[in-house]
This record gives C-alpha cells, structure tokens and sequence, in this order.
C-alpha cells in the first residue's frame, strides 16, 4: 500500500471572509412625541452572516435636536443605544444611525408642547353696542413655550 500527499499543510486554503455590516435595524418606533422630550433607543447592527456585530462603532445623528452619545460600540448582543432630545419645532424629526456605510432611519411627529403663551392677533381694537356682533372676530393664538 502506497499513499501520497500534496503539500505541508492539514489546514484548507480556502477561507471564509468575516462577516461585514448589512443592515442597521431600530428596535422601536416611538411614533408621536412633545417637542423638546428625551426618546430613549436602541439599533440593532446585523452582520452578512446573519448575526448581530458585536463591536461595531455607530453613529447618530438628527434632523432636529440633539443625540447622546453621538457614537456608540455595539455590545455583545450587537445593540447600540442612544438617547435623543428632540428639537423645539412642531413636525417630522429623523434619526439616523450609520455604520459601515450601512445607515436605518425613525422619524418621530414632533406635536407642540401644553400650551404656555396667549397672544392677541386681530380685532382687539374694535368697538360695538352692547349685544351686537363685531364686524371682525376676535383672534388669538395659542403658544406652548417653544413658540409652536
């Protein structure tokens, strides 16, 4: 009986190259909040093998207000957290979280805060018998304290 062998080696030559960032996934979607208020999140970052990264460096950033911390390393389950303050002007406000040229995105509707403020706008300076009707309405308009 004969045998031969090929080479010096007991290892394969091919290798599986380790896995990269595909997809960037919020865990939550916070829907409508006051201007101004603190929303608490987390992003999942997956791997091309289907796993969460551990160790992965994401960034934050918003549309409108502020994110703290402005980057985060994914932990051992590939979650990355971050809280942000929403911007003071009623409407639509975006987050974004990116990593490796990956990015996902939630968008809050930001509704303005308990009203704060009355503010007179027309027809203040009008006057009328007793009883009858003014010409104009009266108008007002209604602020909470960031101006919305």
């Amino acid at each position: 009986m004969a045998l031969a062998s090929c080479g010096g080696s007991d290892s394969p030559t091919d290798t599986i190259p380790p896995p990269t960032v595909a997809a960037l996934v919020f865990l939550t979607a916070p829907g409508d909040q006051v201007v101004g208020s603190v929303v608490a999140l987390q992003v999942r970052v997956d791997g091309t093998d289907g796993k969460p990264m551990a160790g992965t460096s994401v960034a934050f950033s918003a549309t409108a207000g502020s994110t703290s911390p402005t980057s985060a390393t994914t932990d051992a389950s590939g979650l990355a957290s971050v809280s942000w303050t929403l911007g003071t002007a009623a409407g639509s406000q975006t987050l974004t979280a990116s990593a490796s040229g990956r990015s996902a995105t939630v968008t809050v509707t930001a509704r303005a805060a308990a009203a704060a403020a009355f503010e007179k706008v027309s027809g203040d300076t009008q006057s009328g018998a007793a009883g009858d009707p003014l010409k104009d309405p009266l108008v007002v308009a209604v602020k909470d304290p960031f101006g919305n």
